[in-house]
């Protein structure tokens, strides 16, 4: 053998098992380069309708969908030989455990449903580009690093990973103005949040002297507290407060849902608030969980005002892109409510609700999706989705599926989720908070109802929307209410596999 490849060789096996923990996101990395290569070089390309027109690519759509598939495979490899491979890699910049395996699942779960729903609409409103599928796979490798990071600065690479490519994607439609300033919002306000969420890291460096995850953990454990270190916590929860648009640092969200392409605001309002609450439940709940009497009353006020805010503000919109972007809002603050739990099962509860919450989500973006018309996305509760019902009845019956989960009423997955927050809450004594989230799930009953009635109980008064489901997007719904029911009426096997990844988050009770 050529002793250049034996060298090859040699090397590939010393470096493969620390590949291991890394491979979906180097899969997605891959597919996403291979996917715009294939377009520059004008490979399987349609002929354009004029000279000079290079036309839309085909190969584009279907590389990101394998990529994204092989990715799910490495993700359930990684589950396979987790007892054996789980640990600490690349000095311990990347943790490997079941937390970030169950979470890597719930991220490229979305962005599979994100693909399938997304090509039907690129054709139907000329954004049909390699591009955007490029962007969707790089967006979701940052959002796997962060979920599996063990350093501040694993967590920011990942972040801004993510965040560049979210920016982008969130203009996409540039010819809608709508979209372009969403686009300037996000990511100016985004910078801004950056610099905050820098800023904190540096003072936790001063104070630890690390960047480590487990070495600052190692140096916080020790009292008291220093001010400086203290002042570095602030600033990450700002930081993370809006990545995952906690109250009052979620201006940004209706305004960037709302000019969105629509499968852009789904990706955003799941696998984006996957990553970011991912790395806030790292950094949180392991790292400065001695420090936790000290921020546990600052998430327990931004809860409060996360759930009124988003739910109380929901009420008023009739756009429907609008309506959701408050009721992830309001998700958000559920989602707070089983960290400030603090415990095994207030973590089980979150990745639960984590893997709910991106099925019902995805599923109600999927209907928004497929209602759009080229040029419009009919985006108006009491206009464009009256008497639905009749002309459309089963996506109707799936949008109020969807409606009933979010609002949390059995036997759906959203049900089981805030149970198993609310039972989190009660248990750890956090009873005024369990009962706020009752009584703001109750105030959400208005508003997802609103599209319920609309659909069913009011007469259409415009042209009927001829709407054709395409073959993915149908595949998409699909999943999305078989999850949706499959969670609800048999949560058992879900619960117990959140409960055996909470054991590998280390520094929990």
């Amino acid at each position: 053998m050529n002793p250049e490849i034996q060298e090859l060789l040699v090397a590939y096996r010393v470096v493969r098992p620390a590949l291991f923990p890394v491979l979906p996101a180097a899969v997605l990395t891959l597919f996403g380069l291979l996917a715009l290569l294939v377009d520059v070089f004008e490979l399987g390309r349609t002929r354009g309708p004029a000279e000079g027109e290079t036309g839309t690519p085909i190969m584009a759509p279907y590389l990101a969908l394998i990529g994204t598939a092989l990715a799910l495979g490495c993700v359930g490899w990684q589950a396979a030989r987790l007892e054996t491979a789980g640990g600490p890699y690349f000095s311990g910049m990347v943790v490997l455990d079941g937390f970030g395996v169950f979470l890597s699942g719930v991220v490229l779960a979305g962005t599979l449903l994100t693909l399938l729903l997304t090509i039907g609409y690129c054709r139907r409103h000329d954004i049909h580009l390699a591009e955007y599928y490029h962007l969707i796979l790089m967006a979701a490798a940052g959002m796997l690093i962060m979920v599996l990071a063990g350093n501040l600065i694993t967590i920011f690479v990942g972040l801004e990973l993510m965040s560049v490519g979210v920016y982008v994607l969130t203009g996409f439609r540039r010819t809608r103005l709508r979209s372009v300033e969403g686009a300037l919002k996000y990511f100016v306000l985004g910078a801004f949040s950056t610099g905050f969420f820098l800023y904190g890291m540096a003072l936790v460096y001063g104070a630890a002297g690390t960047f480590d995850l487990a070495g600052i953990r190692d140096a916080v454990s020790v009292p008291p507290a220093s001010p400086v270190l203290l002042a570095g916590v602030a600033l990450l929860i700002v930081g993370f407060g809006f990545k995952v648009a906690l109250v009052p640092f979620h201006m940004w969200s209706p305004d960037v849902y709302q000019g969105a392409p629509a499968p852009v605001t789904a990706f955003m309002a799941t696998g984006v608030k996957t990553a970011g609450f991912a790395a806030f439940v790292r950094v949180f709940m392991s790292t400065f969980d001695g420090l936790a009497d000290q921020w546990i009353p600052v998430l327990w006020a931004l809860a409060v005002l996360t759930m009124v805010v988003g739910n109380v503000a929901a009420i008023r919109q009739d756009d429907i892109k609008r309506m959701l972007a408050y009721s992830s809002i309001a998700h958000a603050g559920y989602l707070l409510v089983a960290l400030i739990a603090h415990s095994d099962i207030g973590t089980a509860a979150f990745l639960y609700y984590m893997a709910a919450y991106t099925l019902m989500t995805m599923g109600a973006f999927g209907i928004v999706i497929v209602l759009g018309e080229k040029g419009t996305e009919n985006t108006s509760i009491e206009r464009d989705y009256a008497g639905i019902a009749w002309r459309h009845p089963l996506l109707a019956a799936a949008m109020a599926l969807f409606m009933f989960s979010l609002t949390g009423i059995p036997p759906t997955a959203g049900f089981v989720g805030k149970f198993a927050i609310l039972s989190a809450a009660v248990n750890s004594g956090h009873v005024p908070l369990a009962v706020l989230l009752v009584l703001t799930s109750v105030i959400s009953a208005y508003y997802y109802l609103k599209v319920v009635v609309s659909m069913y109980m009011r007469a259409s008064e415009r042209e009927p929307i001829r709407s054709q489901v395409p073959a993915m997007a149908a595949i998409a719904l699909l999943i999305a209410v078989v999850g949706v029911l499959g969670l609800g009426i048999f949560p058992g096997q879900w619960v117990e596999m959140a409960r055996a990844s909470v054991v590998a988050v280390t520094g929990l009770p």
